[in-house]
């Protein structure tokens, strides 16, 4: 039961990094949409900034919170979890719930760096007597900063999930 327990527990880390994923990826949508037109992107942007459930969802409870409640069960000589795993993977299991425990932090700090970002571009780009080849630059520089968002993000699922997949 105890090493069922902690299959499922990794199985919702996992879960709940891929929704939190999926929803950014989702609400990013009508940013994408609205890289033809300066004032859609500014509008989109800040809709996007101000959105709360999104930043929710990188709080660090939300995502790997269990990863720490492992550890403490770890740690403790009168709980069976450390008695249902292989001596040899106990290290490896504890390196790795240090992982996750990290990540939380890593997504919450990066979708608050990525927020500020845009939020500035925003104001950037809103500015009236900006020229229109710095309106085309910074439009540009959007479309990579989300970009580099999204692929950043992706690797960090991907590195959850390929550690989930390592204590099998």
């Amino acid at each position: 039961p105890a090493r069922t327990q902690l299959v499922r527990d990794l199985s919702g880390i996992c879960d709940r990094c891929e929704t939190a994923y999926g929803v950014v990826l989702q609400r990013l949508m009508p940013l994408k949409m609205a890289y033809h037109s300066r004032s859609d992107l500014v509008d989109a942007i800040r809709v996007f900034v101000a959105d709360s459930e999104v930043r929710a969802n990188f709080k660090p409870s939300q995502l790997c919170g269990d990863a720490a409640i492992l550890l403490d069960r770890l740690a403790n000589n009168l709980d069976s979890l450390k008695y249902s795993i292989d001596i040899r993977k106990i290290s490896e299991l504890k390196a790795t719930l240090t992982q996750f425990d990290n990540y939380d932090l890593a997504f919450y700090r990066s979708f608050d760096d990525f927020a500020m970002e845009l939020d500035n571009l925003a104001t950037s780009l809103a500015d009236p007597n900006l020229f229109e080849g710095d309106v085309l630059e910074r439009m540009s520089y959007v479309r990579s900063v989300i970009g580099d968002f999204q692929d950043d993000l992706a690797e960090t699922v991907r590195s959850v999930q390929d550690a989930k997949q390592r204590l099998r």
